[in-house]
């Protein structure tokens, strides 16, 4: 069970690091910040128990390829004090998300404090409340997550969730996390980050410089790089004919090649047979070729309407081909009124001779391409069975 801690943003008394006396070699003293808890086992180090941080940033720069990576320096430490010096790195703006991790050399613990810019100070964020641990993973001995509070100004992983205005930390030696109410608006915060060493390795001393490196998402993107344009979705010129209903519909870009339709269920649609309905028209041609543009976009756009149809037929067409003495077998005509005068009337089912059933489409003078729908193929079916009678012959009949 995760509880929520509170917030606490210091207002330090002494003021911070302006980027003029930054730049300049000011002190840039963020404050004192004492290091006597934390959500880690190990950042309970004697070292720092007890202790006040000072930390200092020698320069402001923005967070980016030249800047993730530096060092920390701890230029003085005692009985009450720790002084530390590190550049402030600003975090760019995000609109969801923020995740920033820490990492030092091996043997070295690396953390960071989590800064934000009001405008007239800086302040250093401080996190309290209740602790939550993976079972098995509770520090102090394994004490019940109730008793094990936190109150953490320094961190290893910060994440912000901007909808929830939440804060979580944790860090790998704690094997648990912390989620707090941001005592601000996290959607308009200035945030940045500066390093800290808690621990050298044993027997080593926390004085000098001390190597790190941030590892900053930004919406679940390295901050500082866009996020990469998704590609458009390719469009579907022939999506219309996929609508076994439709029957004008508008097909974009150029003809494609011919393919013709597969299906399963026991039918065939054979064939590219155009006429073409204006003086020096071909009356038929049987190549796809010589096709007009529209008329070839409108026959493509027939045979993907058969495969959408017969890839699960309606009854009466099975019927009809298990009942009379049609085999299933049909043939792709288009009508091509696309550079005449007249205008198309329709799409249409006929029987040119028993074996064979013309899948007819017409295209009209606007380009606009009329194709069978489920509709019409059931009327034709009726109607076709209605033909066949005794003797199986159909020959003739359409719909």
């Amino acid at each position: 069970m995760k509880n929520t801690a509170i917030l606490v943003a210091l207002s330090l008394s002494v003021l911070a690091c302006d980027s003029d006396s930054s730049e300049a070699g000011g002190d840039g003293e963020l404050g004192s910040v004492a290091l006597n808890d934390s959500t880690d086992a190990s950042g309970k180090a004697d070292a720092l128990a007890g202790r006040q941080v000072g930390p200092q940033a020698t320069e402001i720069v923005a967070y980016g390829p030249e800047t993730v990576e530096g060092k920390t320096t701890v230029t003085d430490i005692s009985d009450e004090r720790m002084s530390v010096q590190a550049p402030l790195i600003e975090l760019p703006t995000f609109e969801d998300s923020l995740q920033v991790t820490i990492s030092g050399d091996e043997g070295t613990d690396m953390r960071f404090f989590l800064v934000r810019d009001t405008g007239d100070y800086y302040e250093i964020i401080t996190v309290e409340g209740e602790g939550s641990f993976e079972d098995g993973d509770e520090p102090d001995g394994g004490d019940d997550q109730s008793t094990n509070s936190v109150l953490a100004s320094y961190f290893q992983t910060v994440s912000i969730n901007v909808e929830e205005n939440t804060i979580t930390i944790g860090s790998d030696s704690s094997g648990g996390s912390t989620t707090s109410v941001l005592g601000f608006d996290a959607s308009q915060a200035k945030l940045s980050v500066l390093g800290l060493v808690i621990n050298s390795g044993v027997g080593n001393s926390l004085v000098g410089d001390f190597a790190y490196k941030f590892d900053a998402q930004c919406d679940g993107y390295e901050c500082g790089q866009e996020a990469p344009v998704e590609p458009d979705a390719p469009v579907d010129d022939y999506a219309q004919a996929r609508d076994v209903n439709q029957e004008a519909v508008t097909i974009g870009g150029p003809a494609i090649e011919y393919s013709y339709p597969s299906v399963d269920s026991g039918f065939g649609l054979g064939g590219t047979e155009f006429w073409q309905k204006w003086a020096g028209g071909h009356n038929p041609t049987y190549s796809y070729g010589e096709g007009s543009e529209a008329g070839r976009k409108c026959m493509r756009a027939s045979a993907i309407r058969f495969e959408a149809i017969m890839a699960d037929p309606p009854e009466s067409m099975v019927t009809l081909r298990d009942e009379t003495n049609w085999s299933g077998r049909f043939f792709n005509w288009n009508d091509d009124f696309s550079e005449g005068s007249s205008s198309a009337r329709g799409a249409v089912l006929w029987a040119w001779r028993t074996g064979l059933i013309k899948w007819i489409s017409q295209t009209d003078s606007d380009g606009t391409c009329h194709l069978p729908t489920l509709d019409i193929v059931e009327r034709a079916a009726a109607a076709c069975l209605a033909r066949g009678g005794d003797d199986g012959e159909i020959e003739g009949c359409q719909g």
